[in-house]
Order: structure tokens, then sequence, then C-alpha cells
């Protein structure tokens, strides 16, 4: 999805996100911003970024 890189560059609030969305692919592609940033216990402003 992304390179090792990027992943490393991510801060631990987009960690949780990135770790929620590769667990839950099949979920997340039919959820709202609103409803992932909930599931993977984040603010909305977090999954946007």
């Amino acid at each position: 999805m992304f390179s090792h890189a990027a992943v490393a560059s991510l801060n631990n609030l987009e960690m949780m996100v990135y770790h929620y969305v590769i667990k839950n692919r099949d979920k997340v592609m039919y959820m709202t911003i609103r409803e992932l940033a909930e599931a993977a216990g984040v603010s909305t402003t977090t999954v946007l970024r």
C-alpha cells in the first residue's frame, strides 16, 4: 500500500488509522470518514491528514 519510508514517517495517530485500514480493508471502503475515525479511535482531522 505505502512504501516503508512513507509508513515510517507516520505519527502515532496516523499509524492507528493505517493499521485499522490494513486489518479492515473490506469494511473501510464503505465507511465515511467519521465512521473510520471513530472505529480507529482518532479524530476526523487525523483521517483527512
